[in-house]
């Protein structure tokens, strides 16, 4: 018989919920979202699964007793949360563990961590962190960390695209807030000369409140395109039609949609202060790693339009590092197995 895993995650996701269905071929999975929606984001989901279910306010107590899990994996609180988190946990008898993102780099909130968190996450069955910079940080707390980050059901995407004619197509897919970077990307695209813009265009697709900002730029720079929201079924055209993908954050814990777009075959200009690329630094070979800013985005779209033909060959190669990689849910839910049958 199967080991049951509970999960909690914060709300429901393509990529997560892809990451499940294969850990359910070696475990029986339930998964408790503590949201119904995150802002700016509505995905979409089959309301008739029963293998999960929406209930923010339930008791940790009541939740087992209903669910009978053997092991408890908890996702999508913040760090805040972990105390009242906590002291539920000292009342139950089940091996469980916290599934946490990177911690940022301001000293004072790593000291802080430090101060409050150490015997919390010192007294759990082990750590399931997002990266290889999580895991060197919730080692210090946990031996028995281990390298659990976010990845996707490869076989969903494929790198057929159109053919790189006169133009080459920029694509971002995130939320239209400022940490995501997008005001310095407004203020590199105004740099641009009359020359360069007519040899690109930019599509970006989201919710938030910078939007207003993005129709604003858009009705003077005709090459680009602001589009709502759009769940993963949709996107694929998006990834057919692009051949470039900007993610430029101030700061990401890790960042799942460049993921899709090296598997969808596309070249990344990338922030250094995203998750992702901080744990596989090794991309930086076929990708433009960046620090986000006005003048390291222009530079990069120049060099794009220069660089034409790099830029395809490095997105094709894109698609097989990402599939050979833990990016890929099959090759990282064997390793989380592999790891769970020796504690």
């Amino acid at each position: 018989m199967k080991k049951k895993i509970l999960i909690t995650q914060n709300t429901f996701t393509n990529y997560q919920f892809d990451f499940y269905e294969i850990l359910k071929k070696y475990y029986s999975v339930k998964i408790y979202f503590l949201n119904r929606k995150y802002n700016n984001y509505n995905f979409f989901y089959n309301k008739n699964n029963n293998d999960f279910f929406f209930e923010k306010h339930i008791p940790l107590k009541k939740l087992i007793k209903k669910e009978k899990p053997d092991l408890l994996f908890f996702g999508g609180i913040n760090h805040l949360k972990l105390i009242s988190t906590y002291n539920d946990l000292k009342k139950i008898n089940i091996k469980y563990f916290f599934w946490l993102e990177r911690v940022s780099d301001n000293f004072v909130k790593r000291k802080y961590y430090e101060l409050f968190y150490k015997k919390i996450l010192s007294q759990a069955s082990g750590i399931l962190a997002i990266g290889k910079e999580a895991e060197a940080f919730y080692k210090k707390f946990n031996k028995k960390t281990f390298n659990l980050q976010y990845c996707i059901n490869v076989s969903k995407y494929n790198t057929e695209k159109l053919v790189l004619k006169n133009k080459i197509n920029f694509l971002y897919i995130g939320q239209f807030i400022k940490r995501k970077g997008l005001e310095e990307v407004v203020a590199a695209l105004n740099l641009l000369n009359e020359s360069e813009r007519s040899q690109i265009k930019f599509t970006f697709i989201g919710e938030g409140p910078f939007k207003k900002n993005l129709l604003k730029t858009q009705k003077y720079q005709k090459n680009i395109k602001v589009v709502k929201f759009k769940n993963r079924s949709l996107l694929m055209q998006y990834f057919k039609r692009n051949n470039v993908f900007l993610f430029p954050s101030l700061y990401d814990g890790w960042g799942v949609a460049p993921m899709e777009a090296m598997i969808s075959g596309l070249y990344l200009i990338i922030s250094n202060q995203c998750g992702f690329i901080r744990s596989n630094i090794s991309f930086k070979k076929f990708n433009r790693v960046i620090s986000p800013t006005k003048d390291e985005i222009l530079k990069s779209i120049r060099f794009c339009i220069k660089n034409k033909n790099k830029i395809t060959t490095n997105g094709k190669k894109n698609h097989y590092i990402i599939k050979k990689s833990l990016l890929n849910a099959k090759l990282n839910v064997k390793r989380l197995n592999l790891f769970l049958d020796k504690l």
